[in-house]
């Protein structure tokens, strides 16, 4: 399989699937720093990251039927240690669908 073949198989991976292949092929690295590993939550994949940093992930697209603004982020901080914090899902507005206009909320979803 090329490598194009390969990027569009992954490409059609479930986002959780695609986040446990990507949780064996990307191995912490040999630094002797601490790093929180790529995490399904239900929601997002957060990726490897040192620790005592905040990831940052696109809004999820969908979630419960429901739309989202994916130009915004959810949020994780990678605590000291490697330990993963709650993901802040705060910016992620819901998007409704109208005959006229699209309006947006603010939801608060934390995971």
């Amino acid at each position: 399989m090329g490598a194009s073949n390969i990027s569009s198989y992954l490409d059609s991976l479930h986002p959780e699937l695609l986040c446990l292949y990507y949780s064996q092929v990307d191995l912490y690295p040999n630094d002797g720093a601490h790093y929180c590993n790529y995490t399904w939550n239900g929601v997002s994949c957060w990726p490897l990251i040192i620790e005592n940093t905040t990831a940052s992930v696109s809004c999820m697209a969908e979630l419960n039927g429901l739309r989202y603004d994916t130009s915004k982020n959810a949020t994780r901080y990678c605590a000291a240690g490697g330990g993963w914090q709650k993901s802040n899902y705060s910016q992620c507005q819901l998007v409704e669908a109208s005959s006229d206009k699209l309006s947006v909320h603010n939801v608060n979803i934390i995971f």
